[in-house]
């Protein structure tokens, strides 16, 4: 399986997605293997790390948030608060 995860965490994600019908899924990057880069709605996120703990490491999931901003000049976001 080491060899094969990240084609497994991919397959496990599409599965999951398409019973959820919402979210998106890819591989990120090569290096190392690459990882996989995974979009869901927030009511899904805990389910999935749960489905997805069952074959592998507890850790193996990185919960990340995109902030409400995208790329700003600060001084443009203190003007607006």
């Amino acid at each position: 399986m080491e060899e094969q995860e990240v084609s497994l965490a991919l397959a496990l994600s599409d599965i999951f997605i398409k019973e959820k019908g919402r979210g998106a899924c890819r591989v990120h990057g090569g290096g190392f293997a690459g990882t996989i880069e995974l979009f869901l709605p927030k009511e899904f996120i805990d389910e999935f790390k749960t489905f997805v703990t069952k074959v592998f490491k507890e850790d193996s999931v990185k919960i990340l948030s995109i902030r409400h901003y995208g790329a700003v000049y600060l001084t443009d976001l203190e003007q607006s608060t």
